[in-house]
């Protein structure tokens, strides 16, 4: 299969009114719908890996059998002086995410939980963290954090401006403001 980029040029490369449905790759916007997702606790295949220095990977793959081409749905350590999990993942697989978690910092020690935009994949085990995570606090762009996160979430959010830094010590995260990319008005990424 061909690799297919979303980028904010290939938006603009659409014409007027088709919005970034044409210009996004198929994974995004499934073709077909799955009406129900059966992702067991026990056996999710859900691992961790260091992808660079101090930034991991947990990953938990979805089989061709319940979303064509498979799937996966990924969340991002980032190990440093003020640990920081970047999308929380789905509530049914926090179990399985906090296991991966917890086999390179324990879940307690975060200090920031992030996210792109509000959905059950980005952030639907946020509480469930927040509570094993005492110290911990919602990181997400000032969009989010004033129509939903400061409503949703049991602590209140850092709303990150567009451009704003995060100190994590030896790692930095700058929030870019991406309203409507790939939906929402509340997205934004961390790079």
């Amino acid at each position: 299969m061909e690799s297919t980029h979303y980028t904010l040029e290939a938006i603009r490369a659409c014409k007027p009114g088709c919005g970034p449905r044409a210009a996004a790759p198929y994974f995004f916007f499934p073709r077909k719908r799955v009406s129900k997702m059966d992702t067991r606790e026990t056996n999710t295949g859900t691992t961790i890996d260091e992808i660079a220095d101090g930034i991991f990977r947990v990953a938990t793959p979805v089989p061709p059998e319940v979303i064509p081409g498979g799937f996966s749905f990924n969340q991002y350590l980032i190990v440093d002086d003020y640990p920081m999990l970047y999308h929380t993942g789905p509530r049914k697989l926090f179990s399985s995410i906090c296991a991966a978690i917890e086999q390179v910092l324990p879940v307690s020690e975060l200090s920031y939980i992030g996210f792109s935009h509000v959905e059950a994949d980005e952030c639907g085990s946020l509480n469930d963290f927040l509570e094993r995570a005492p110290a911990a606090i919602p990181v997400c762009s000032q969009v989010a954090a004033m129509v939903s996160i400061n409503d949703l979430a049991l602590r209140s959010a850092k709303a990150m401006a567009d451009g704003e830094v995060l100190e994590l010590g030896r790692h930095r995260i700058r929030w870019i403001a991406t309203p409507h990319l790939p939906h929402g008005w509340e997205c934004s990424m961390a790079f």
